[in-house]
């Protein structure tokens, strides 16, 4: 018998830009990752 979930992880990463005025922007970006987990019983 298996059974098995997936759960939703997010990945942060953070970028900072900077234009010709010398102003300087944050972008933060959250990506979504789906991670499987699967358990599994032996029934012999």
């Amino acid at each position: 018998m298996l059974k098995g979930d997936t759960y939703k992880d997010k990945v942060p990463k953070t970028e900072f830009t900077e234009d010709e005025d010398g102003n300087v922007f944050e972008t933060r970006i959250l990506t979504d990752r789906f991670v499987p987990r699967i358990r599994a019983w032996d029934m012999t």
